[in-house]
């Protein structure tokens, strides 16, 4: 029995002060908004953020807008996949898909000769992402990808220089990313 309690009590420790840790993270979350993103995906952002569309020949592009003053913008990109993935569809399949296109570099495109990036695979809420993430803050792109095959439907949203004191703010952005219900 005093086993099982150390073990709770050490369970309560760890939780309290990783919930302590995340609370001094600098971004305040608490009165952000949930904002639609071309009628299939949703994610929060602080309130005021804008949402400008472009008009695309094959895909939805355009803006999120974050500060008032137009400093923080992000550039958005979702439509229909093409061609549909040739193995079972699920969170397994989508993640060896999103490893086989960072294997064969389609990031790459983003390196110069000062600037170089790193990209890994992730989930956010289900879905599988591929997330590239500049290797010096401030200088590159930070992006994230998604490619569904339930939907059919992929999503990109980057943001070029992101000062390295907002880049926490646009990852936060990315962690709340969520496909809407498909109407």
């Amino acid at each position: 029995m005093r086993v099982l309690n150390l073990g709770v009590f050490i369970m309560m420790c760890w939780v309290f002060f990783a919930c302590k840790r995340q609370s001094n993270s600098g971004v305040d979350a608490s009165t952000w908004v949930v904002y639609e993103l071309d009628d299939v995906w949703t994610f929060n952002a602080p309130k005021g953020t804008r949402l400008i569309y472009e008009r695309g020949i094959d895909s939805t592009p355009g803006y999120i807008i974050l500060a008032t003053n137009d400093s923080l913008n992000l550039e958005f990109d979702s439509g229909f996949e093409s061609a549909a993935m040739d193995t079972v569809c699920n969170l397994g399949s989508e993640m060896v898909y999103a490893k086989q296109r960072i294997a064969r570099g389609n990031y790459k495109y983003l390196d110069k000769p000062d600037t170089l990036h790193q990209a890994r695979v992730d989930t956010i809420n289900g879905l599988a992402v591929i997330m590239i993430l500049p290797e010096k803050a401030g200088t590159g792109t930070t992006e994230v990808s998604i490619s569904n095959c339930n939907s059919n439907r992929w999503l990109a949203i980057y943001g070029k220089n992101i000062p390295a004191d907002k880049q926490e703010l646009v990852l936060k952005i990315y962690a709340s990313i969520r496909q809407a219900k498909i109407k």
